[in-house]
């Protein structure tokens, strides 16, 4: 097929920073697979790349753009195939690999990518109209993106732009999952306190609400909507020449990691969201004294 002829195979390897490339590496590297294993695969994604451009064409030929959709879909479920079915094991994904049945961990990855776009859409649906979706004002595009997601195809209905429309089950769910962790860290908070906060602020980023968050923590408010006297006392008690003082920041440090733990399971994303506590109180110390109240929205 004429199509084969311009695509780059080199550009659509996983690198060896991902799972598959990682195992294959140290297969090759200590003699448990064939030095020409990478050929062997780039043979299959050949085939699956031709079955699925055949399968989507949209005239007689198959488009080098579709060609390479299919390939890029088959790397990415082979990487989530093989991380599952190993268990995440190397040395049992190199023994997978040395097996050849390339189709079934194909298959694997496929179920997974499906699970997870259909998690992505599902829950960015559930956003829109909760008082939390007022507070993730710099996530609104990727929750209108992912909400529209069609696990079928991996793709976005309504987009314009073709490069835009395609959702990576890999790239986009890793991006998905930091989202939802945030979410979830809102949703800690009883609506007695989420409610009028979001009224009072109308819209915001996360680091607004963290920051709002990080001065009730301090001062053991009950409100993240704080009086004109209590920014007074959150500058006056709570930050200093260099920043926030030690005993504060020993004080929200503890607390937000409570809730980071609450929030989600993994440790990767709790340090996410400890970074965003972090980040946070590097800004506030950055401030000029003058403008620190102009950071928080207040009661009055």
């Amino acid at each position: 097929m004429n199509v084969l002829a311009g695509v780059d195979f080199e550009k659509l390897r996983i690198g060896s920073e991902g799972f598959l490339g990682q195992a294959i590496a140290l297969g090759v590297k200590y003699g448990r697979l064939s030095e020409h294993t990478p050929d062997i695969l780039i043979a299959y994604l050949r085939t699956v790349g031709i079955r699925f451009g055949q399968r989507y064409r949209t005239g007689i030929a198959v488009s080098r753009g579709v060609f390479e959709q299919g390939v890029s879909k088959t790397l990415i479920s082979l990487e989530l195939g093989l991380t599952i079915v190993s268990d995440q094991d190397l040395n049992r994904g190199v023994e997978l690999l040395a097996e050849g049945d390339f189709e079934r961990i194909r298959k694997r990855g496929w179920e997974e990518a499906y699970a997870r776009l259909a998690e992505m859409g599902r829950v960015c649906r559930s956003i829109p109209g909760r008082p939390e979706s007022r507070l993730m004002r710099d996530y609104a595009s990727q929750i209108d993106r992912w909400s529209r997601v069609v696990p079928e195809t991996w793709m976005v209905t309504g987009g314009e732009d073709e490069d835009e429309d395609h959702v990576d089950p890999l790239k986009d769910y890793a991006g998905f999952r930091g989202l939802h962790a945030r979410l979830n860290f809102i949703r800690l908070l009883p609506s007695s306190v989420l409610h009028p906060f979001a009224e009072a602020v109308d819209e915001c980023g996360f680091s607004d609400f963290v920051r709002h968050l990080i001065l009730a923590l301090a001062l053991d408010l009950e409100t993240l909507v704080p009086g004109s006297c209590e920014v007074s006392a959150f500058e006056t008690d709570c930050l200093g020449a260099e920043g926030v003082s030690a005993w504060a920041r020993d004080k929200v440090t503890k607390k937000a990691n409570g809730m980071a733990r609450k929030a989600v399971d993994d440790s990767h994303l709790r340090m996410l969201l400890m970074q965003e506590v972090e980040d946070e109180m590097a800004c506030l110390a950055g401030l000029p004294a003058d403008s620190i109240a102009d950071a928080f929205v207040t009661d009055s």
